[in-house]
């Protein structure tokens, strides 16, 4: 049920993107989902002290979490390729997975490592802070002033020359 409520969030923010990008400006939706994800992420730590079901506050905090998430990736993506020059998209594309993706299992391991060090719940905290700390420098950006997102004023560049 809590990996489900994940899901149906994910799906609904994928639904919802744009529109709540036009609600809350285009600019402006990218740190905000970001910002969001972090308490959304702390709801899995807090599951054990909270006075409700763990299985409520994880499947708000996994439903939340995935809605930010898919909001946050839609909106920025779709800024990236709106600037980025034709020519360049599958460099720039495979660059941001490589950053974003290839850490990934660094974070599995340290994870790992932290969990049982210290322990689930406090590798959890960790992990919510992680989040929080990610979010600081979109949150701090230009794009949280911004309602629409800027277009390149350049014309496409043609792809260069094969060898």
């Amino acid at each position: 049920m809590v990996l489900s409520a994940s899901a149906v969030g994910g799906l609904l923010g994928a639904l919802v993107a744009d529109r709540v990008g036009r609600l809350v400006g285009q600019g402006r939706i990218i740190p905000v989902s970001a910002a969001l994800s972090a308490p959304a992420a702390a709801l899995t730590p807090l599951a054990v002290v909270l006075p409700v079901p763990p299985q409520v506050t994880l499947m708000l905090g996994g439903f939340t979490f995935g809605v930010c998430v898919v909001v946050y990736n839609v909106t920025q993506v779709s800024y990236r390729q709106r600037l980025c020059p034709p020519a360049l998209l599958g460099r720039m594309n495979a660059s941001v997975r490589f950053l974003v993706w290839g850490t990934m299992p660094i974070g599995g391991l340290l994870g790992g490592w932290l969990g049982s060090t210290l322990g689930p719940v406090p590798t959890l905290w960790v992990s919510a802070a992680g989040i929080a700390l990610a979010a600081l420098p979109v949150v701090l950006s230009p794009l949280a002033r911004l309602r629409e997102l800027p277009l390149d004023d350049a014309s496409p560049s043609p792809a260069p020359p094969r060898p």
